[in-house]
């Protein structure tokens, strides 16, 4: 039997103004540590993700970020 591939997030639900939006995952150009939140670095603006970066870390595909500090997770394609 062939093993199952992973599941990555492809949307990420931040609460903004007391509204809940989608952010695209392959949207966001950097993911920066701002405990007890992380920042979500899109165009232009960031949003703020009840979150450790550690547990979005495990939920992000390898192949597209890659941490590159105790507080960065960074974005391959841009």
């Amino acid at each position: 039997p062939q093993a199952a591939s992973p599941s990555f997030l492809t949307t990420i639900i931040v609460a903004e103004h007391g509204e809940h939006r989608l952010i695209a995952v392959g949207q966001i150009l950097y993911i920066s540590s701002n405990p007890p939140y992380v920042n979500l670095h899109v165009e232009a603006r960031k949003h703020l993700y009840k979150g450790t970066l550690r547990a979005l870390e495990g939920q992000l595909n390898p192949e597209q970020f890659i941490r590159i500090h105790k507080s960065c997770i960074v974005n391959l394609r841009y």
